[in-house]
């Protein structure tokens, strides 16, 4: 049978590895969900610089201008590595890397009707295509114009993920530690209490295998009850206590059955020849004179049969009443026979 202790470090050490793969999946998701606000980041900046580039071409269109505010917004934005421009069939594009490389990437953005995110060989390309108004007096309607795309190195974005997914395993491990502290003290503080309840079992299988039990032994166990410091150990104690008290008062009351007769409450035979050597033994050790009187009831087998046995035992209870208040303390009446009476006299003698 597995002890509750090994039970609920078995339990814990299940918790704690549980935990520690929650950890992990949690930040790996959180991850994963930071990646997707970041993309989705991406593609706001990229939507953005499209529209106020769009803005300024309707209102000036040249060359130059777009290649500066193609660079511009290349310098502006820390992890972009090409921005590309598709207007009115002719391209535009800014990097300081192979251009054939970007162009050849930047060109899946051509047939896209709404903004796209594509990631590819650590890059992340945005696409964001530009429509123009056409108004009539009859008809308002758009028409593509052209495609805006940005493209962004992904390792600004995986530093920023790491980072994230270090810092989220540092700081949920923190707290596990401090959660696994806070559970070893409180698993300390129970295996404490079982300690002290096993050595309180222990203490009380040593009293009770005493053939004589003081009071004393109330005192030492009660010391244990005091001990406890949590509600439910205590009561268990008190429990172990009070059926500690009652098993002794059981055994007291089945020894003195042992040795007294129930009907007259006097000694019995067995007393007698438990006793018999010591108290003759110890008179001869300390040379003390030692009486002995026998009584016996003349015709009692009459009254038996005159009154009955339940006269008879009452006769035989009230004689046992009469002896009992007439010997001193130190002697010893034991009922011998059916109505035989043996009265030791410690330190008297025949006369």
């Amino acid at each position: 049978m597995e002890s509750l202790k090994k039970f609920l470090v078995k339990r814990s050490s299940l918790i704690f590895s549980f935990y520690i793969v929650a950890i992990v999946a949690f930040s790996y998701l959180s991850t994963n969900d930071v990646g997707k606000i970041y993309n989705r980041n991406y593609l706001y900046i990229t939507a953005l610089a499209g529209k106020s580039l769009q803005y300024i071409v309707d209102i000036y269109y040249n060359d130059s201008l777009i290649y500066q505010n193609l660079k511009s917004i290349k310098y502006r934005i820390n992890d972009v590595d090409a921005v590309y421009l598709l207007l009115k069939g002719k391209e535009y594009l800014y990097t300081e890397g192979s251009s054939d490389a970007c162009l050849s990437l930047f060109r899946k953005c051509r047939n896209v009707e709404k903004e796209e995110v594509f990631s590819t060989d650590g890059k992340v390309l945005v696409c964001y295509p530009l429509y123009e108004e056409l108004a009539s007096e009859l008809l308002r309607d758009t028409q593509k114009a052209g495609v805006f795309a940005v493209l962004f190195d992904r390792k600004y974005l995986s530093d920023i993920l790491k980072n994230w997914f270090l810092k989220n395993l540092v700081l949920l491990f923190l707290l596990f530690g401090v959660g696994t502290l806070i559970i070893i003290a409180i698993l300390v503080h129970i295996s404490e209490n079982f300690r002290l309840l096993e050595s309180m079992i222990r203490k009380t299988e040593e009293f009770l295998k005493r053939e004589t039990l003081g009071q004393d032994y109330r005192e030492e166990l009660y010391r244990f009850v005091k001990t406890f410091s949590f509600l439910e150990f205590r009561r268990i104690g008190e429990l172990i206590l009070n059926l500690t008290g009652r098993v002794v008062e059981l055994t007291q009351k089945l020894k003195e059955q042992a040795i007294v007769d129930v009907l007259t409450g006097l000694y019995n035979r067995n007393y007698l020849e438990q006793f018999v050597d010591k108290i003759v033994g110890l008179a001869q050790r300390q040379g003390f004179p030692l009486a002995v009187a026998m009584i016996d009831i003349d015709n009692f087998k009459q009254v038996n049969d005159t009154y009955g046995h339940k006269k008879g035992d009452e006769v035989l209870r009230t004689l046992g009443k009469i002896i009992k208040t007439s010997i001193r303390k130190s002697d010893i009446a034991i009922r011998y026979g059916g109505e035989e009476i043996l009265i030791i006299f410690p330190n008297s003698r025949k006369e």
